[in-house]
């Protein structure tokens, strides 16, 4: 057996205090390896780069704010020092194929409406998304257009003056919206924090590529009747944001891990920057 796997198993029977029946490693994480245990126990450990601003504790809190939610991962134990993570495995789950359907897309809206809503403690840590773009620059030697930058910053500063900090998710690609028949379960909540719930939004319909359609259909089923032009342009304009987010971030990732998959997300996003740039000209 690798010496890796066997170190896995130690590992999990020494936090869990369990037998070990069953074993197998899952797939699709970026920044963590993941292992299923007796068909019911995920265990999650970072790879070798721990990026900043990545506070486990802070991930814990949330989940235990959240634990009652059945619509979010249940965590059973978390070693804060090394990041592992024991939580419960979701049977029967899916991404969605493709492109989510109008079904699924509600379902995305009507949770994040519900999970903007609770009531928070102090103890909960802000995203703080202005100052991960300043962190994460540093380590990018392909900056972007300096004067569409500080339009976008200084757009998205006034926005966040104004609004009023939130739970959010902050992080909804594909791999963690999981669904099963007509239900959604969230998981992965390492970049949770307090936030405008304007960045769950455009996250959702950056990370996903929604087109015009399922843009409208999404966030009318977030807003209802009171969606106007003034929160489609808040929209807008985090996505002009977080695509410079996430270009530095994979940029920082990339430099420091040298996977493959943080290269493709820096040009993926470097490309959404320049056809926003030319299409503003």
């Amino acid at each position: 057996m690798d010496e890796k796997l066997k170190q896995v198993k130690t590992i999990f029977k020494d936090l869990s205090l369990k037998k070990i029946k069953s074993f197998d490693v899952l797939t699709g994480g970026f920044s963590n390896d993941t292992y299923l245990f007796n068909d019911a126990y995920v265990l999650k450990m970072p790879k070798s780069y721990v990026q900043p601003f990545i506070n486990y504790e802070n991930e814990d809190k949330i989940l235990d704010y959240l634990k009652l939610d059945k619509q979010v991962e249940t965590c059973y134990l978390y070693d804060y020092e090394k990041g592992y993570k024991i939580s419960k495995f979701f049977h029967g789950v899916r991404p969605y194929y493709l492109t989510p359907n109008d079904f699924q897309i509600k379902a995305v809206a009507k949770f994040l409406k519900k999970l903007h809503k609770y009531v928070i403690k102090d103890d909960i840590l802000s995203f703080d998304c202005i100052n991960r773009i300043i962190t994460y620059k540093k380590f990018c030697d392909k900056k972007i257009d300096g004067r569409y930058e500080r339009k976008v910053l200084n757009r998205v500063k006034k926005i966040l003056e104004k609004e009023k900090m939130v739970l959010c998710h902050n992080d909804l690609v594909q791999g963690n919206l999981l669904f099963k028949v007509d239900k959604l379960f969230v998981i992965d909540w390492e970049f949770a924090g307090l936030n405008s719930i304007y960045f769950d939004l455009a996250s959702f319909i950056s990370e996903n590529n929604l087109n015009d359609l399922q843009t409208k259909f999404f966030l009318k089923s977030y807003f209802g009747s009171t969606l106007n032009q003034t929160k489609i342009k808040k929209v807008n304009a985090f996505i002009d944001f977080e695509n410079i987010l996430w270009y530095y971030w994979a940029s920082m990732m990339y430099i420091n891990s040298f996977q493959e998959i943080y290269d493709k997300i820096k040009q993926e996003k470097y490309q959404k920057i320049v056809n926003c740039i030319n299409e503003k000209r």
